[in-house]
């Protein structure tokens, strides 16, 4: 995990406006622009830029502390911390990708593996099969029944 408020120059408890103060200093100091051809200019342009983008958002500032006081946490306790959990890199909190097959087969009324119709009560469709969406491709592309 990078050093964020090291990489600002700002202490942890630095208020929005210092963290704004700082990003601005060090990007005018960084930027390709006037440090046109340096690649390690680049790349510090890219870690302030990231670095600033994750503290000056409230969220994802207060997910960062959360995740850097577990860290410090474990290393206080003689623990080694094996990488972040699972929910700090989903993307979707709440939706468990194990369950997709089974929450399809509920929608639409098919097993996507098999193509089976599904036996649940609600599955979406009264013949508990798959959705028929000739109605609306007809009435979306104007199509008129004879």
């Amino acid at each position: 995990m990078k050093p964020y408020y090291d990489i600002l120059g700002v202490a942890h408890n630095a208020s929005p406006e210092e963290i704004k103060q700082a990003y601005r200093k060090l990007a005018k100091r960084y930027h390709p622009d006037v440090n046109a051809g340096s690649r390690e200019s680049e790349e510090k342009f890219k870690e302030v830029q990231e670095a600033y983008r994750t503290l000056s958002d409230v969220q994802l500032r207060a997910d960062y502390d959360a995740r850097l006081s577990g860290r410090k946490q474990a290393q206080s306790s003689g623990k080694r911390q094996e990488g972040t959990s699972r929910s700090a890199h989903q993307p979707f909190p709440g939706f468990d990708p194990r369950e997709f097959e089974q929450r399809f087969a509920h929608f639409f009324g098919f097993d996507p593996k098999t193509g089976n119709k599904t036996t649940e009560k609600n599955s979406g469709s009264a013949n508990n099969g798959p959705i028929n969406t000739q109605d609306l491709f007809d009435r979306f592309f104007h199509i008129r029944k004879k």
